[in-house]
């Protein structure tokens, strides 16, 4: 089974973001008794400024969370996991998110799948000396490399005034006039701030809202 175990900067307070400043490599040396146990098991850490993913493939992965959280408790020095929020995705859900990341489709930086691809590269590389990632991670960090030569045209290519306007004319096609609608945003996604924006653009009322309004309200 392949988890997808980790953090992302928007999620975790800066006073402890900064806090991590450890190198890969102290993962591989905090998870390799658990590799000696779980013979079949495969582990990949990428560390970039804004995301934090262990990649997992391992037989029975409810042993294995609790190891992942301890080791980001000792990455941050905290005592406990209370401010951490952790995604934890599992399957066709795991693999998605890891080629979304590789392909710069969750950030609003331009280059950042490629940074991401870089990290994974450098990682990689330590955890295939170490005998850490096998055949699957290899092969999803091969695909990856090819889905981003296939996908030099990103999100980021595209105005964001395009696709605001396929969205506005989906919404009014089934609720009727947007600007009488009102957008409950949950989440923070940098990518899709712009086209939310110019979703509803030259309004004098905000339309949306985040659910941090609806508690002030």
């Amino acid at each position: 089974q392949i988890i997808v175990f980790g953090l992302h900067k928007h999620n975790i307070p800066d006073t402890i973001w900064q806090r991590g400043s450890a190198e890969v490599e102290s993962f591989y040396h905090f998870i390799t008794p658990v590799c000696e146990k779980e013979p079949n098991s495969e582990f990949l850490f990428v560390n970039t400024l804004t995301e934090k993913e262990i990649i997992v493939i391992i037989e029975e992965p409810e042993k294995i969370r609790k190891k992942l959280s301890n080791y980001f408790c000792q990455y941050f020095d905290l005592q406990n996991e209370d401010d951490l929020v952790f995604h934890d995705l599992e399957g066709p859900d795991a693999v998605k998110h890891f080629y979304q990341l590789t392909l710069g489709v969750e950030s609003s930086m331009k280059t950042y799948g490629q940074d991401f691809l870089q990290a994974t590269a450098e990682s990689i590389a330590i955890a295939n000396q170490q005998k850490l990632a096998g055949s699957v991670v290899n092969r999803m960090y091969q695909n990856a490399l090819i889905l981003r030569a296939k996908n030099k045209d990103s999100i980021h290519s595209i105005a964001p005034e395009q696709y605001s306007e396929k969205i506005r004319k989906l919404i009014s096609k089934i609720f009727g006039d947007i600007f009488k609608q009102k957008c409950l945003k949950i989440g923070k996604n940098d990518v899709y701030e712009a086209i939310i924006e110019n979703l509803f653009k030259n309004q004098t009322q905000n339309r949306y809202y985040s659910r941090a309004d609806l508690n002030d309200e």
